[in-house]
């Protein structure tokens, strides 16, 4: 039940916190629920508004918010700004997605496409290349399966896409500008698993409700 001078109690620190901060091998989810069992609030706000669901749904915490929704915790309160974690959570995938298909992808799909002369030198330096934008592509593909798994959970537990903040502006409206074109569909309720496999599925996400001719 501890509070900083900020307001911040031990489930705000463990939302803050990158994971090498604290223990490299400790379960964010176990950690998350011994918290509670300790009785540290999940709706508490710090001097910023915020509480921990906030701040975990903002740096991709999913094994936290897993914790706290099997917890059956408060997870729609609303920030200074009228915001709830769905905004904060729609807000960060967007950012991550356009990040990767504008910078990520683009570099790996150029390396991939790169050819040699056939020396054992540049095809061991275009491995090289390879290796490394693969290993950048799947951190932030991971990054975005994390919000992704985020923004589920939430919608799950009843948060509501429609909702305005202080400025009139819905989890819904943010993901709608979201690259990956899951977003959108799942904050319309349109999503279903393995639907981006799907050919007829896929353009109707990338139509985003609008006609497709």
């Amino acid at each position: 039940t501890y509070q900083d001078d900020y307001g911040r109690n031990a489930l705000h620190e463990l939302a803050y916190e990158d994971r090498r901060n604290y223990a490299p091998w400790a379960d964010e989810k176990e950690a998350t629920l011994l918290l509670l069992d300790a009785g540290a609030s999940a709706i508490r706000k710090n001097s910023d508004g915020y509480t921990c669901v906030h701040i975990a749904a903002e740096r991709g915490k999913l094994g936290m918010i897993q914790a706290l929704a099997d917890a059956k915790k408060k997870l729609d309160l609303v920030d200074k700004k009228g915001e709830t974690a769905l905004h904060h959570a729609c807000d960060r995938i967007t950012r991550a997605a356009d990040s990767y298909y504008k910078y990520a992808k683009k570099h790996y799909d150029e390396v991939m496409a790169q050819t040699t002369d056939g020396s054992e030198y540049q095809e061991r330096e275009l491995a090289r290349k390879r290796e490394h934008c693969k290993e950048t592509c799947d951190r932030e593909w991971a990054e975005i399966e994390r919000y992704f798994g985020i923004l589920k959970l939430l919608l799950a537990a009843g948060l509501d896409p429609d909702q305005k903040d202080n400025y009139g502006t819905t989890p819904k409206q943010i993901a709608f500008d979201c690259k990956d074109i899951r977003v959108p569909a799942l904050l319309d309720g349109s999503y279903e698993e393995g639907d981006e496999q799907n050919e007829d599925k896929r353009l109707q996400m990338l139509a985003k409700g609008m006609n497709l001719m």
